[in-house]
């Protein structure tokens, strides 16, 4: 039989869903007089409940007369992009904070911008999962962001798009507006300008333009202070929006905002989305004229050759069909317009379309669009793959899986005869004196694939598929040269398509450990979480910048000393004369500062190992041009400071504060190709009940760490990598815990990764994740 404090919360919840529903939020029925009569309990003990629910995190209380109790948990479903306080003011309501009075089931149409590219793996779909979460900032908090790109990117329709988007959630009123200035001209008089904009327009976004290209950091700074300001405690402040030139100085503008859209010119955008465009305008026009309208493949063909931007697309295809339009009128057609190479050539079509080239999208030779119809673009484009090809990331290279992420020696096996061991001998010796030994599991992994050339094994066919690259250096010639005359001298005739290959294997593996200043090494007992951010970073900058080395776990001391010399033999052999940072766990620092401070040949600097914003940091410094460790320690310094404030604060429970997070962002770059828009809620939501069932604090340090490896888990599920194919036999696991992270993780149900594919190797990542964040400091204290 139900508890009369069980009995409340379940009648406080259906009348806070039923209020939602009928667009009621009054909550008239959610008192303590109401309950009382509702349920037949003493007011007193109801009253004495309903606080009790409260102080617990159950309900939000609304002061006044009656006071209010809502359903929290109700409220977070329903609107789960808003942050409302534990009580509201007498003079508060719950719509002041939600801004719209639809329920949550029509919130998801934020989430698919109807724009061509913003689908996932579009060009334009960082920006669009960059600029959600600006909608549901609180009503009082400044929004601000920038748009970067040329002339005719479509920034401007983009905001037009956010416009929609606002009005069809009830987050803007039907006569909103986008209003444009350029930035002289609101700069002069800011207080006057807005006055005289707001008089005559009301303004949801206000977008202020760049004309110059460079902007000077204070004039900018005090200018988006004094916006600050004006809008300050204003309830209808107008997003910002900046939109300038591609080449405004990133450090500045992340200075200002986290949220930085890049919009890309016409050529750097797949084909099959220009073509969609093209069809998108046309279809516009052809509702507008309501005409039926006919698209051969050579018009598109000839128009995406002739035109270099969005803008100069839409006139050429409003001039074009104009002029159609003026042709068949006067011919007494009227119902039917086609566009085809005619109308944008008047003679020797044939030869001009010959020296053209040809569409790489494959499409019907002429397209039917009707009025008020819909293109399926997925169905346009079912037989092509342009999307695919020009959208091809690092990641699908054969190369980058085989070198860039190698990380531990992969030794030749021998052949137990005379000649092939020689040959073996032979590869071995010609790379002992190369620049290769700056990486030695590199160094290793190359003279392995070398081999299998030579053995013509059919493992490296893929290879042949490769684009050829070509050596650059002397020193990289000098090697290919010697590794062909080896095979000549151990009568082992290599044929033109095999040297190609050994030249793209030794063009490519060069490329990768070249321009790095200062090497990094990331010894710790976390192996799985050290190999994560290892692969994920030296993926991103497509260098071999980040090496692990694994870390004794046992406390015996003659085993701790060989690993120490090991780990400073392996730092001087990827030195490269400017230092070598390594990142360590905080019980081994002291340890390997203290063996490392005598010896000479390397000079070292010792960073604790916490998460990926120093790492991020770290790099950053050290690929800089002349980066050495001395000098870049006093930033360093500063990086790490900032790195513990960060960590030790809890701000990222809130979801308006985790979606705008620049670090969180940054990190979604790392993991191309995975919707962490969808994917970090659905992590933190396991996260949070973990850390509930575990009795651990909640704070930035374990969010960050948590959601950071579980995309990087999914990232190389969906790109079939294995970082933890060659790391050594994991730490002790407590199975509680594992058995803890797993239930809730299993729990979880997306369209977005299927949890039935995680392996127990994966719940040991999210197992060091917890116990590297948490329950170690936890159990330390």
């Amino acid at each position: 039989m139900s508890t009369n404090k069980e009995k409340i919360l379940s009648y406080l919840k259906e009348e806070t869903l039923q209020s939602i529903n009928h667009h009621n939020f009054t909550f008239e029925k959610c008192n303590a007089l109401i309950l009382s009569m509702e349920l037949y309990i003493d007011r007193t003990n109801v009253s004495r409940i309903l606080n009790d629910l409260h102080k617990e995190g159950k309900l939000i209380k609304k002061a006044g007369r009656p006071t209010t109790f809502i359903s929290r948990e109700i409220i977070r479903n329903s609107f789960p992009f808003v942050s409302i306080p534990d009580t509201l003011n007498k003079n508060e309501t719950i719509s002041d904070f939600i801004r719209y009075d639809v329920p949550a089931k029509e919130q998801t149409i934020v989430q698919s911008f109807s724009m061509v590219g913003s689908q996932q793996n579009g060009s334009l779909y960082e920006a669009v999962t960059r600029i959600l979460p600006v909608f549901y900032l609180p009503k009082y908090f400044f929004k601000i962001f920038f748009m970067q790109g040329e002339a005719g990117t479509g920034k401007k329709f983009f905001l037009e798009e956010m416009l929609n988007r606002a009005k069809t959630l009830g987050l803007a009123s039907r006569e909103s507006s986008v209003y444009y200035i350029e930035f002289s001209d609101i700069y002069v008089n800011l207080r006057k300008t807005i006055e005289m904009m707001e008089k005559d327009h009301n303004i949801f976004i206000l977008a202020i333009e760049f004309v110059q290209k460079n902007v000077d950091a204070e004039v900018l700074s005090g200018f988006v202070h004094s916006l600050e300001i004006q809008y300050k405690n204003k309830k209808d402040a107008p997003m910002i929006a900046f939109i300038g030139a591609s080449e405004l100085q990133s450090d500045l503008l992340h200075s200002i905002s986290p949220v930085i859209l890049n919009f890309p010119s016409a050529k750097d955008r797949p084909q099959s989305e220009l073509i969609s465009i093209l069809l998108s305008m046309i279809q516009k026009e052809s509702n507008r004229l309501d005409k039926t309208m006919f698209v051969s493949s050579q018009f598109i063909q000839l128009v995406l050759h002739k035109c270099s931007n969005l803008h100069q697309l839409e006139n050429e295809i409003l001039y074009t069909i104009s002029r159609i339009l003026y042709t068949s009128s006067t011919a007494g057609k009227n119902n039917e317009l086609m566009l085809d190479a005619s109308v944008l050539l008047d003679s020797e079509r044939d030869e001009i379309i010959k020296s053209i080239p040809e569409l790489k999208a494959e499409i019907p030779d002429k397209i039917q669009i009707r009025p008020n119809g819909e293109i399926d673009f997925d169905k346009l484009f079912l037989n092509s793959n342009e999307l695919l090809a020009e959208t091809k990331n690092i990641v699908s290279d054969y190369f980058t899986k085989q070198l860039l992420i190698c990380s531990r020696v992969t030794a030749a096996v021998s052949e137990n005869s005379y000649s092939g061991d020689r040959l073996i001998s032979g590869i071995t010796k010609a790379f002992n004196k190369s620049v290769f030994c700056q990486d030695p599991f590199l160094k290793e992994k190359v003279e392995h694939m070398i081999l299998s050339v030579f053995r013509k094994d059919k493992s490296l066919d893929i290879v042949k598929e490769t684009p050829s690259m070509d050596i650059q250096t002397p020193q990289m010639k000098a090697l290919l040269n010697n590794l062909i005359q080896l095979a000549q001298t151990n009568h082992c005739k290599l044929s033109k398509t095999q040297e190609k290959m050994i030249q793209s294997i030794l063009a490519y593996a060069h490329l990768i450990m070249s321009d790095i200043h200062i090497p990094v090494i990331i010894t710790s007992k976390y192996h799985l979480l050290a190999s994560n951010y290892a692969n994920l970073f030296n993926l991103f900058f497509d260098r071999r910048i980040i090496h692990t080395f694994p870390a004794v776990l046992s406390g015996k001391r003659n085993e701790t000393r060989t690993n120490l010399e090991n780990l400073y033999e392996f730092a001087v052999s990827i030195n490269r004369g400017q230092g070598v940072l390594i990142l360590s766990d905080a019980d081994m620092k002291q340890t390997i500062t203290n063996y490392f401070f005598p010896k000479t040949k390397v000079l070292s600097y010792n960073v604790q190992f916490h998460s990926f914003i120093l790492v991020k940091e770290i790099l950053k410094l050290s690929v800089k041009k002349n980066a050495s460790i001395i000098s870049i320690i006093p930033n360093l310094l500063i990086s790490q400071n900032d790195e513990m404030k960060i960590l030790k604060d809890n701000q990222l429970k809130s979801y308006t504060l985790r979606s705008a997070d620049k670090h969180l962002l940054f990190a979604s770059k790392l993991t191309p190709g995975i919707n962490t828009f969808t994917t970090n809620e659905l992590f933190f939501r396991a996260l949070r009940a973990i850390a509930k069932k575990l009795d651990i604090k909640l704070n930035n340090s374990l969010i960050f760490e948590f959601l950071f490896h579980a995309n990087c888990i999914l990232f190389q599920k969906k790109h079939n990598f294995d970082f933890s194919k060659n790391v050594m036999d994991h730490m002790d696991i407590d199975y509680a815990v594992l058995e803890v992270i797993q239930e809730k993780i299993q729990e979880l149900s997306s369209p977005d990764f299927n949890v039935s594919a995680f392996t127990m190797k994966d719940y040991q990542i999210l197992y060091e994740a917890v116990f590297h964040s948490a329950l170690q400091s936890l159990w330390e204290r």
